[in-house]
């Protein structure tokens, strides 16, 4: 039995229909994980992709799937290594385009704050043999005025290319406590993509750091907080700044 159909029908006293419609979905998230090619050459499935977020459960939004565009477009052309705050579905999805990058090997750094999901996380990787991710446990803590992860910024790659967060104010995964305790850890051209960015705070605070390091704050979506921080030298067009 596959990972996926081990999680997903976790509802062991529930209907029989709904029990089969889980297995149903585990089968999906197989076949659609199996079967996803990325990297050098290929063009993004973003059909597969679409589904097997539905399938996850998550259906994406379209401000959610022009982030997954950025994040994968970036991920492909940034030369360094790669930070998510977070581990979920697109942790797979980066390590499946890495793992399929021929002309070079890139390295994705997850942090994840939940140890039970850490682990799940890891097993889905095994069961789908995607190498390039390596997921850190690293529980949340008080740093001064903001929430972080507590692992030791001096144990991580200092030219992180890439910087992936999901949290919104006072969490770890967010934004602005990772360029308050990370900044060290970015390369000098490192492009960040936040979401749940919604407090007027916290944006004028990343402004502020995007013109102290030669960037560019932009807010893609308001309602959703989605954020983008750019290094100035670089064409928009390459990271799909749309505003929507």
């Amino acid at each position: 039995m596959s990972i996926a159909q081990r999680w997903l029908p976790g509802t062991a006293l529930g209907s029989f229909f709904e029990r089969n419609t889980q297995l149903n979905r585990a089968r999906e998230i197989d076949r659609l994980l199996n079967d996803l090619q990325l990297g050098t050459g290929r063009e993004t499935p973003m059909g597969a992709l679409l589904d097997l977020y539905a399938s996850w459960g998550h259906p994406l939004t379209e401000v959610e799937t022009s982030h997954l565009t950025s994040a994968l477009q970036c991920a492909e052309v940034v030369d360094g290594p790669i930070l998510q705050c977070g581990a979920n579905l697109t942790t797979l999805i980066l390590g499946k385009l890495c793992d399929g990058l021929a002309y070079r090997e890139k390295r994705i750094v997850c942090l994840e704050e939940n140890e039970h999901w850490a682990d799940f996380i890891r097993s889905w990787l095994t069961q789908y043999q995607i190498r390039s991710v390596q997921v850190l446990t690293s529980r949340p803590r008080l740093h001064g005025g903001c929430v972080w992860y507590s692992v030791n910024p001096e144990k991580l790659p200092k030219n992180f290319a890439l910087a992936l967060c999901q949290g919104g104010k006072s969490q770890a995964s967010g934004l602005a406590s990772l360029v308050i305790r990370f900044t060290k850890n970015l390369a000098p051209n490192a492009t960040l993509l936040g979401q749940q960015v919604r407090d007027p705070i916290e944006i004028q605070f990343l402004q502020r750091w995007a013109e102290r390091h030669e960037h560019r704050c932009v807010t893609v979506d308001t309602a959703s907080g989605y954020l983008k921080v750019i290094p100035i030298t670089e064409s928009e067009a390459v990271y799909s700044v749309k505003q929507l």
